[in-house]
């Protein structure tokens, strides 16, 4: 459930335009490999593509617990 929710949000932020995959030729450009269980995130050495890659992660997270960004406030409990 967690690795849809990071594809998802990885989706969305390639269309907005802020995160830049890997560009193999001028129409194949890939910005994660997943296999089984396992994910690679893809693309450019920058700081745009690392703060990307936070905020999916922290919206991976919040989907997948239903708590906000604020768990103290929402009362979640992380074991």
């Amino acid at each position: 459930m967690v690795a849809e929710g990071l594809t998802g949000v990885l989706n969305k932020s390639v269309e907005l335009g802020l995160f830049k995959g890997f560009k193999v030729n001028h129409g194949i450009c890939f910005s994660k490999l997943q296999y089984a269980d396992d994910s690679f995130l893809v693309g450019g050495a920058c700081w745009e593509n690392l703060w990307a890659i936070i905020k999916a992660f922290l919206r991976s997270f919040e989907l997948a617990s239903f708590c906000t960004k604020d768990p103290v406030k929402d009362n979640c409990k992380i074991d």
